[in-house]
């Protein structure tokens, strides 16, 4: 008698949000288990969340390494970064001063040539490990020009500033045509429009749902990041992030998510 062939255990598909993508680097913790969970499933990370990750975070970055070389010394730059940007931006410049403090056995603060070299080194290494433990990335927003932008050197940081300043929002009412029937259930979601932390968020999705070319302005554009995310999230895959945010889009839209908890390295799945 022929032994029956054992089933071939299905993997699992995750998609990883920006929250996790940026903070992965500066949470050992939340590392390790995205790590865990890579051994046994697929995981996954959109083009949207690439470009949120490139204009956002490695552009701001970038700005900064371009105010130190154009300041008299650090200390200065330092002053003038303090006054000028807000608390994110700032936050970025932590998770600069962590991973630098994790490369280099001393941070340097006086020699401006040396110090401009590290952080070109953190840049690189972000860019570098934004797919590590990643299988690959999915959805729309692949032609985007700021995602096929090369920034390994910093000789292109300059043109790449450029480019993100003239390419300040991705055009969204294409994809968003698309997810219509999505959008107007999230306009009409009671727990969603009665949620006071994502009123801004709410309000955004409304104007949208009245008015597809509303997502097209930059205020509106920078404001849906999350619905994005969640609407370019396949069915087949659990959302993982660490924004309260997903909670509720992904309840409202009936697709599976898995809330990384910031006070505990607890993976916490959850399904409407």
């Amino acid at each position: 008698m022929k032994k029956s062939k054992k089933s071939k255990i299905k993997k699992l598909k995750y998609l990883v949000d920006t929250s996790i993508q940026i903070t992965r680097f500066r949470q050992p913790y939340l590392e390790k288990e995205l790590t865990k969970l890579s051994q046994s499933n697929l995981i996954y990370t959109s083009y949207y969340v690439f470009y949120e990750f490139k204009a956002g975070i490695i552009k701001n970055l970038i700005d900064y390494y371009l105010i130190v070389k154009n300041s008299t010394d650090i200390a200065s730059a330092f002053s003038y970064w303090s006054d000028r940007f807000r608390p994110r931006e700032l936050k970025n410049k932590l998770i600069l001063d962590s991973i630098m403090a994790n490369l280099y056995e001393k941070m340097e603060l006086k020699n401006k040539d040396i110090y401009l070299i590290q952080v070109e080194s953190v840049i690189f290494h972000l860019l570098k490990n934004f797919l590590t433990n990643i299988t690959g990335i999915i959805g729309d927003f692949s032609d985007n020009e700021i995602l096929k932008f090369n920034i390994d050197k910093s000789e292109y940081y300059e043109d790449f500033q450029r480019a993100v300043k003239a390419n300040s929002f991705i055009k969204l009412e294409p994809f968003l045509k698309s997810k219509i029937t999505e959008i107007q259930t999230l306009a009409n979601n009671d727990t969603f429009k009665n949620d006071k932390k994502l009123e801004k968020l709410y309000q955004c999705i409304k104007e949208i749902s009245l008015d597809l070319s509303k997502a097209n302005t930059h205020n509106v554009s920078k404001s849906i990041g999350d619905a994005i995310i969640t609407l370019d999230c396949p069915l087949s895959h659990t959302l993982v992030t660490t924004d309260h945010s997903f909670e509720v889009l992904c309840t409202c839209l009936s697709k599976p998510y898995m809330r990384i908890s910031k006070d505990a390295p607890v993976l916490t799945e959850a399904t409407s």
